[in-house]
C-alpha cells in the first residue's frame, strides 16, 4: 500500500516539475508592441508613423492586407526585426481605427 502511494507521489511530483519547466522556456518569449500610427506608401512597402513618438517603422504584412489602408490610422501589433535604417515591425495583426490620421501622426486629419 505504502509502495504505491509513494510511486503516486513521485509521478504527481515529475509531472508538476516538467510541466512547469515547459512554460518558462526564454525562446517561447516575444515581445509583441502594439504601434498606433498613420499607414502611408513607401519606397514599394509600408511605412507607419508612430503617434505618440513620430518614430516611422517599416511594416511586414502582406500588401493585400495594408493597401487599402494606405492614409488610414490603424493600430498594429507585431514584434520588431532588426537590420536596416528604418525599424520594421512584424505585423502580427491591424486593427482599422480611423479614415483620416490625427495631426499627431502628421497626418492630414
Amino acid at each position: 500500500m505504502w509502495k504505491r502511494i509513494w510511486t503516486v507521489g513521485i509521478g504527481v511530483i515529475a509531472a508538476v516539475g516538467a510541466v512547469s519547466a515547459q512554460g518558462s522556456s526564454p525562446s517561447d518569449k516575444r515581445d509583441v508592441v502594439i504601434v498606433i500610427g498613420c499607414l502611408e506608401s513607401a519606397q514599394g512597402g509600408y511605412v507607419l508613423t508612430d503617434n505618440r513618438s513620430s518614430v516611422r517603422y517599416r511594416v511586414d504584412a502582406p500588401a493585400d492586407t495594408l493597401n487599402w489602408h494606405v492614409g488610414h490610422e490603424l493600430e498594429i501589433h507585431g514584434t520588431f526585426q532588426s537590420g536596416g535604417a528604418t525599424p520594421t515591425l512584424k505585423a502580427e495583426s491591424v486593427v482599422y481605427i480611423s479614415q483620416t490620421c490625427s495631426k499627431a501622426s502628421g497626418g492630414k486629419g
